[in-house]
């Protein structure tokens, strides 16, 4: 058999028919998910919406293809005094805006909800029934290796499918091979028929379908976070996360890459497979290092179907935890300023001194306003 074609269910109508396979997949630019501006402007910042919105059906459309100053030390008596502690991001009063929760806290955090019943729908062609060769089957060891060569990255794949296994796993297959659609008319009236997508990854849509047609032993135990991402995001595609949820649950606990400490691509991809598969407490962790570490507003380029209110409650959290800071530092510059309460001149003229050269180092003198483009929560409190 052709190195490119596989059969899953010999006796299968469908034959799907993969282009442009082994596209990039969540590429990361660093310029392009921090937004940095130049100029501290007032910033009307939209109302964040829901978390959990109402998920509302949305009608088939075309697939969607993945893009890919110095530190000082603290001395050990400040010369001027710390705006009583700063807050940690679960410290925000209930009425205000809640920033980030602490990771070690129970305060308020951004659970993950249900994935949203959108139903996007796979660029179809007109359906070419083919025979396909028989061979051996994909093995276990081939798909865990990811063994594809980069000659291979554009190849054509073909895969041998049961009908009935795909209506049942997936709406999206159902309605596609459905009568009254030209894929399901042409299934029954010649018994066959061909579905064409393009730009999935090889391995990660024969692991979808060997799980669809219960073919358990061809999976692998372990796989890497890249490869369970482009997985989740084909159930999430076609509509059948509640078939991948079992494997899920034991892939995610086996990876060995560990939810990143820094703003990432792999921290993108970890916050997007915890919320999917509703891990609270690894979306949790994950959602506040990018809060935490982003130094503008946080954005997701990789092209992961992360909802824009996630995105928007994450940007929300993270503006009001740091306004608290910069507020009370500039409370506090303004009080020593007029030595309010200080009888002591000298004193409060070098607590003064010694405090506005510390928020011009950390760009916080002029006081900036949002989206605080290069300021991040965890370099402002270390610092404050």
């Amino acid at each position: 058999m052709d190195k490119g074609a596989h059969i899953i269910d010999p006796e299968g109508e469908v034959i799907i028919r993969l282009l442009n396979a082994n596209e990039p997949f969540a590429a990361w630019s660093e310029e392009e998910d921090i937004e940095v501006v130049t100029s501290h402007h007032d910033d009307a910042l939209e109302p964040v919406k829901e978390v959990n919105p109402e998920p509302s059906p949305r009608p088939f459309k075309s697939s969607r293809k993945l893009k890919k100053g110095k530190k000082k030390k603290a001395s050990s008596r400040p010369l001027f005094k710390s705006p009583a502690e700063p807050p940690s991001l679960a410290e925000v009063p209930a009425e205000e805006t809640v920033p980030i929760a602490d990771l070690a806290s129970d305060g308020a955090v951004i659970e993950p909800s249900p994935a949203p019943e959108n139903e996007p729908t796979v660029d179809l062609q007109s359906p070419t029934a083919e025979p396909v060769e028989e061979g051996v089957e994909e093995t276990n060891e081939a798909i865990e290796s990811s063994k594809y060569d980069g000659d291979l990255q554009n190849k054509e794949y073909t895969i041998q499918v049961s009908a009935k296994h795909l209506a049942f796993a997936s709406p999206v297959f159902k309605t596609i091979l459905a009568s009254g659609w030209k894929e399901g008319n042409h299934l029954l009236s010649e018994g066959s028929v061909e579905i064409v997508v393009e730009s999935w990854d090889i391995d990660a849509l024969l692991i979808l379908l060997n799980i669809i047609h219960c073919r358990h032993r061809n999976l692998p135990r372990k796989i890497s976070l890249e490869l369970l991402a482009k997985i989740f995001v084909l159930a999430d595609y076609y509509m059948c996360v509640e078939a991948v949820e079992y494997f899920a649950g034991h892939w995610i606990s086996n990876l060995e890459e560990k939810i990143p400490a820094s703003y990432s691509r792999d921290l993108f991809l970890w916050i997007w497979i915890s919320w999917i598969f509703e891990r609270s407490a690894d979306f949790k962790c994950a959602s506040s290092v990018a809060m935490r570490q982003a130094t503008g507003l946080i954005h997701c380029n990789l092209g992961l179907p992360i909802p824009d209110p996630i995105i928007q409650e994450m940007n929300q959290k993270r503006l009001s935890a740091i306004c608290i800071i910069v507020d009370a530092l500039h409370g506090q510059h303004d009080q020593l300023t007029r030595s309010d309460g200080d009888n002591c001149f000298d004193c409060s003229s070098i607590k003064l001194g010694a405090l506005t050269k510390e928020m011009y180092a950390n760009s916080l003198l002029p006081k900036p306003t949002a989206p605080f483009a290069g300021i991040s929560f965890d370099r402002l409190q270390t610092t404050a």
